[in-house]
C-alpha cells in the first residue's frame, strides 16, 4: 500500500514538474527554421556551382592568352613583335579578369544565413548575455618633455 501511494505521488510530481510539452508554435517555428536552413544551403550550393563555372572559364581564358603569347614569342624575331605579343597577353588577361569580376557581381550578394530564433522560455546562452573577456582600460601616458 505504501509503495502504491509513493508511486502515485512520484507520478503526480513528474507530471506536474516534468519537461514542458512542445507547443504547436514551437514546432511551427522549428519547421520554419529548418526550411529556411534548407533554402540557405541550397542557395550556397548553387552559388558555389556558379563560382566554379566562372573560375573554369576564367582559367581557360588565361591559359588561352598565355599559350598564344608563348607561340607569338617563339615566332617573334624582333623586340617590337615580342612587345606586341606581351601587350596582347596583358590585355587578354585584363579582359578575362574584368569578365570574371562582372560575372561575380552579376550573381548578387551572398546568401545570408538565417538567424536562429531563441525561445524566451529557455535561458540565453552565456556568450549571448555577458562578454567573456574584459578588456583593461588604456592609461594615457604623458608625452616626454622636449
Amino acid at each position: 500500500m505504501k509503495f502504491k501511494s509513493s508511486a502515485a505521488l512520484m507520478l503526480a510530481l513528474i507530471l506536474a514538474f516534468g519537461t514542458p510539452v512542445a507547443r504547436a508554435a514551437d514546432s511551427t517555428q522549428n519547421s520554419q527554421q529548418k526550411s529556411a536552413m534548407v533554402l540557405f544551403h541550397s542557395q550556397v550550393k548553387n552559388r558555389e556551382r556558379m563560382r566554379n563555372e566562372i573560375a573554369k572559364s576564367f582559367i581557360e581564358a588565361i591559359n588561352t592568352a598565355n599559350n598564344a603569347a608563348k607561340k607569338a614569342m617563339r615566332t617573334a624575331k624582333s623586340a617590337d613583335a615580342k612587345s606586341v605579343a606581351l601587350a596582347q597577353q596583358k590585355s587578354a588577361i585584363r579582359l578575362a579578369t574584368a569578365t570574371r569580376d562582372a560575372a561575380i557581381l552579376a550573381m548578387g550578394p551572398e546568401p545570408i544565413e538565417p538567424t536562429q530564433t531563441n525561445d524566451f522560455n529557455r535561458p540565453a546562452l552565456k556568450s549571448e548575455s555577458t562578454p567573456t573577456k574584459k578588456s583593461k582600460p588604456i592609461k594615457s601616458r604623458p608625452s616626454p618633455p622636449k
